[in-house]
């Protein structure tokens, strides 16, 4: 009998090393979606903090545009702080 029919007969029984190999390759593919998990989880805080920055930013534009708006300017061509006649 040679060792292929040998392998085929051993996982039509169920042997112990079919039940390893089953059992290994759940706990991989559960670290596998636990770590997929993990990573959506951390983009979306990341995502988050991208948004409340960009609100943060949004308000300060907005102030600091107001400001502007507020103030004058005046042109003083020869630099002597009066105003022009």
């Amino acid at each position: 009998m040679n060792t292929r029919n040998t392998c085929y007969q051993n996982k039509l029984k169920g042997t112990r090393t079919d039940k390893w190999d089953w059992q290994h390759h759940k706990q991989d593919f559960l670290a596998i979606t636990s770590r997929k998990a993990r990573c959506e989880f951390e983009s979306m805080q990341i995502a988050q903090q991208k948004l409340s920055l960009t609100r943060e930013l949004e308000q300060a534009t907005s102030d600091y545009q107001a400001s502007l708006n507020q103030s004058t300017l005046i042109w003083d061509p020869d630099g002597s702080g009066e105003k022009p006649v």
